[in-house]
């Protein structure tokens, strides 16, 4: 299988709607395997925008966004770990999500 390979970059707080639009949408198609005919309850697109820009803006989770040339294919949000008594410099993936025409695709 060959490996596809993809730009990957800081995202901007330009990007907060892309992003939220793609959460949105992985969600939706990941869950409707499991939920069947039902419709999956996902979080209102300006509320997922807004948490977005505020994390891009603040840096928690900082954010990178991965590109098929001009459009937001992924994203991931990563930090330090928020679990209890882990030392400072374990980080943890908080949120990792791809396009649904990319899966399988590395």
């Amino acid at each position: 299988m060959a490996t596809s390979v993809f730009d990957v970059r800081p995202a901007t707080t330009r990007d907060a709607k892309a992003i939220a639009q793609l959460h949105n949408a992985t969600v939706k198609e990941a869950f409707k395997g499991m939920l069947g005919d039902l419709d999956v309850a996902i979080m209102p697109l300006a509320e997922r925008e807004r948490y977005w820009s505020e994390a891009i803006q603040y840096a928690e989770p900082q954010v990178q966004v991965a590109m098929h040339g001009a459009k937001i294919i992924g994203f991931v949000g990563y930090d330090r770990s928020r679990d209890e008594g882990t030392p400072a410099t374990m980080g943890e993936i908080w949120a990792m999500y791809v396009d649904t025409d990319f899966w399988g695709l590395g």
